[in-house]
């Protein structure tokens, strides 16, 4: 079997990546995030991300990731799929994406030592690395370059219930409004 030639590429940026022994190299080609891949299941609450569960009372497990083999650059792939999943996530619901992010980090299964919290870790970097080039960058962004939690919060319960008016307009269903309508008065 003939062995694969390696293709070099530069990176986009001219910036160069330090490691932890200090010294300085570029960015392998292999380690560039993921294009999605066009069977990717659609992702459009925390639900439906795959490092979370829910408990038997119905309550939310904001970290339960599936342990991988032993070998840890596949724990890694992993953990930096995960972080994948909260950009789709950001694409439908940002609120919903900050969520995902503050609550896996902060959950108790959390495990400092895990390959996948590291490339999930490593995901969310290179996400925070690339939004700091464009902000810092001298063009125009074409898009609000801050964040507010709240706000967004607001925007995500406005949206879902314009879905849930569509759902009902779907089903032929006219939702109630008051207390009368629904026969509790």
């Amino acid at each position: 079997m003939k062995p694969k030639s390696r293709v070099k590429s530069r990176s986009p940026s001219p910036r160069r990546v330090a490691t932890h022994h200090g010294d300085r190299q570029r960015p392998k080609p292999s380690d560039a995030i993921p294009a999605q891949k066009a069977d990717a299941p659609d992702i459009t609450c925390r639900d439906d991300l795959p490092f979370t569960a829910r408990d038997a009372d119905d309550g939310m497990i904001d970290w339960q990731p599936t342990r991988s083999a032993p070998a840890a650059d596949h724990a890694r792939r992993t953990g930096r799929a995960y972080a994948e999943a909260v950009t789709r996530l950001a694409d439908v619901d940002e609120y919903e994406a900050y969520c995902a992010i503050k609550r896996a980090l902060l959950s108790p299964n959390w495990n400092a030592d895990g390959g996948e919290e590291d490339g999930f870790a490593e995901g969310l970097v290179r996400d925070a690395i690339i939004g700091m080039r464009a902000r810092a960058s001298k063009e125009a962004l074409p898009f609000v370059a801050s964040f507010d939690p709240e706000h967004s919060m607001w925007c995500s319960l406005l949206e879902q219930v314009d879905v849930m008016k569509a759902q009902f307009k779907a089903m032929k269903v006219k939702p109630w409004r008051t207390y009368a309508e629904a026969g509790l008065a």
